[in-house]
């Protein structure tokens, strides 16, 4: 029984630990739904604590709209209270981001924009207007950060999109469903809107449909169904990626620009990352990425004809061929382009923003040799090495409520230099206690303090040394694990109707053998937790 209040701690009572190491708010179109999801996720792996604000759905659903979207962003803001602010979306009018950005100039601004270097043709996005207001653009292609540094912006990053190897990865076992798979929202048929394409997505897609002993899939908006019913297979929701990837013989990505350096769409990674055969237009700076016929297939010519042909040849190569190729790709994509190496990049980028060497130094400076005393020797530690050893380098949020007393006396395992202050003992625990499964302890609103689990409850909560020596710290009293134990039971019984007079007589017993323990807390808190 007792471990199930063990969980029951730890999964409803999150909120007594009040702020993490940092805290990144996404501003996003409809709020975190398909890449954003695993996005955040990567970064809340990495030590964030991650919130989100819808601003499309606010500032321009018919629905939802917000009569005074500006406002309504500004105090989600506020109640939020972001260290970082991550720009997924920017389509609102210059003037009202540079009035919202004025307002949080305190806060880092990280815009990442994978349409890069599309986006900036589209007049209507002001993107040029915009930039200024960000500290840092990460973005998918090289060929643009003069162009932004020239606008405004204070530093760039060349950083790709990435995937989820729990979402998209190899199927168990290989279906072939269809020989060619495309998956795009736009056919780019305007020649005036989209004249860097290698070649016509459009033009390929009617070719592809109307040849009569090849299987195309094509998945994307509904106005594809009428022109192409035959091949037309719906929506391809993100989470259903890899099944389909996986299963096709080719996948086919082309992208709105070849001019643009290093650029690469996120379709491209996915694929890949799906264990699916990846045959891409050769946009400019492919290779840095992408090792043309080892992890993919390139575009050999951009005549439609041509490329059709090409994809005949494929289809007749041995499948052992095409499967190494599969495999290189896929090793490529769980290599560089996970979510979690972009939340990597990005934290790398944060950290270094926030640095404080005197934090650094006094949680971690054990660890630092003595000749790193100036800020970039300190800097230079941390990326190289501190990093890998799990250091904080920015200065700790230690919650109010976090009990630093009560954290060293469960843990008396632990060295005098790991929790010999307040910042170090928190640091411990966000690091590495909660993974080790130890014990912490906040007090909550009403002065009572709450045992928080940190782990798997089946571990016993090894904090102290074994549970045999751990001492549970709630209200005023101290109470043994023994006796902690012994008084849930208590109180379980209580609560069952057919158990109630045994369970009053056991308190009345437990009272009259330990007459120095307030029994009334232990109670608040029982009934508390049964409440959450």
């Amino acid at each position: 029984m007792w471990q199930a209040f063990f969980v029951l701690l730890f999964t409803k009572t999150t909120f007594f630990s009040r702020r993490r190491v940092m805290k990144i708010l996404f501003v996003s179109y409809y709020g975190p739904k398909d890449s954003l999801i695993y996005a955040a996720n990567a970064l809340e792996r990495a030590g964030y604590e991650v919130a989100d604000y819808p601003l499309f759905r606010f500032a321009h659903d018919q629905y939802d709209k917000k009569r005074n979207y500006l406002r309504h962003f500004h105090e989600s803001l506020l109640e939020e209270d972001p260290d970082v602010i991550v720009w997924w979306y920017i389509g609102i009018p210059a003037k009202n981001m540079g009035f919202i950005h004025k307002l949080h100039e305190h806060r880092y601004h990280i815009f990442f924009n994978w349409d890069d270097p599309f986006c900036w043709s589209n007049l209507e996005l002001q993107l040029a207007d915009k930039v200024k207001n960000f500290d840092l653009a990460a973005v998918t292609c090289e060929s643009s950060r003069q162009r932004y540094l020239d606008h405004g912006t204070k530093e760039y990053l060349y950083l790709l999109p990435g995937h989820d190897p729990k979402v998209h990865q190899p199927p168990p076992e290989k279906n072939y469903v269809c020989d060619v798979l495309m998956c795009c929202t736009n056919l780019y048929e305007s020649k005036e809107m989209f004249p860097d394409q290698w070649t016509s997505r459009a033009k390929l897609v009617e070719a592809l449909d109307a040849h009569p002993d090849i299987v195309l899939h094509l998945y994307g908006p509904e106005s594809f169904a009428k022109r192409f019913p035959n091949s037309y297979q719906g929506f391809l929701a993100y989470k259903d990626n890899s099944e389909k990837f996986g299963n096709a013989r080719i996948n086919l990505c082309t992208h709105v620009t070849c001019q643009g350096d290093g650029y690469l769409n996120e379709r491209t990674i996915t694929i890949m990352g799906s264990g699916g055969l990846l045959l891409v237009d050769p946009v400019k700076g492919l290779e840095r990425n992408i090792q043309a016929g080892i992890e993919c297939l390139v575009m050999e010519s951009a005549d439609t004809d041509a490329i059709v042909a090409q994809i005949e040849d494929i289809l007749k190569t041995p499948e052992e061929q095409l499967d190494l190729i599969r495999f290189k790709g896929h090793q490529l994509a769980l290599d560089k382009f996970t979510w979690d190496h972009w939340a990597h990049h990005l934290h790398l980028c944060i950290s270094k923003h926030f640095f404080s060497p005197t934090d650094y130094r006094q949680l971690h400076g054990e660890d630092i040799p003595a000749s790193a005393t100036t800020r970039d020797e300190l800097w230079e530690f941390w990326h190289t090495t501190g990093h890998q050893l799990g250091h904080v380098c920015v200065k700790q949020n230690v919650p109010d409520n976090f009990d630093f007393e009560a954290y060293v006396k469960l843990n008396t395992d632990l060295s005098a230099t790991v929790l010999n202050t307040r910042e170090k003992a928190w640091n411990h625990w966000e690091t590495k206690g909660k993974a080790e499964g130890r014990f912490c302890c906040f007090t909550d609103d009403d002065d009572a303090r709450v045992v928080v689990h940190g782990g798997d409850a089946n571990t016993g909560g090894r904090g102290g040394g074994g549970v045999n020596n751990l001492m549970f710290l709630i209200s005023e009293n101290i109470l043994s694990a023994e006796q902690w134990f012994e008084l849930q039971s208590i109180f379980v019984k209580i609560r069952n109707r057919d158990t109630t007079d045994q369970g009053l007589d056991a308190l009345d017993a437990f009272c009259k053998q330990h007459p120095d323990l307030a029994v009334v807390p232990e109670v608040n808190n029982f009934v508390r937790l049964i409440r959450l």
